[in-house]
């Protein structure tokens, strides 16, 4: 689950190395040390730690990690199977979901390859025009949009999402 803290990681660099890796914030202490550097970076938002026990609480609320990761994955898949369907193209992976976490890759419909417009114009298109955010993206000369399941979404979500490939097409 990619729930965390931001800024919270792990740093692991060959002491030959440490005095050339600054953190992407730097303070006062700038070549004080490896270690005053990362421990220090200036003005900092500390929400994200203080908060971490609250994000684990309204978690629960859900029914906890196990619910929403079950939840998350069985919309992915009942979607997978559903947007495949729709646009009439053959999945990329299986649809009994045994391959998908709560994301899946879906290949757009042949209308919509090589449409004479980068897969960010697309994606740029379908947020611009329809209010709805999908990553689209090429790879092996195919284009592909990837859906993502959490919480927060439901099957009007992608329904959505589905009527507005419909309609660039």
């Amino acid at each position: 689950m990619a729930l965390r803290a931001a800024g919270c990681a792990v740093l692991a660099v060959r002491r030959d190395l440490a005095g050339v890796i600054h953190p992407p914030v730097i303070s006062h202490f700038l070549d004080q040390g490896f270690a005053m550097e990362f421990d220090w970076q200036g003005t900092i938002d500390p929400t994200p730690w203080l908060l971490a026990g609250e994000a684990i609480a309204f978690m629960d609320r859900f029914g906890g990690w196990e619910v929403v990761r079950r939840r998350n994955h069985e919309l992915t898949t009942r979607m997978h199977a559903r947007l495949c369907e729709r646009f009439g193209v053959e999945p990329i992976s299986p649809l009994d979901g045994s391959m998908l976490g709560s994301m899946a890759t879906i290949r757009l419909p042949d209308r919509l390859q090589g449409r004479g417009q980068t897969a960010e114009a697309v994606q740029a298109e379908i947020l611009g025009r329809f209010r709805v955010e999908v990553p689209i993206l090429d790879f092996a000369g195919v284009r592909y949009l990837r859906i993502s399941c959490h919480v927060h979404n439901d099957v009007e979500d992608y329904e959505r999402l589905a009527e507005a490939i419909e309609q660039l097409a």
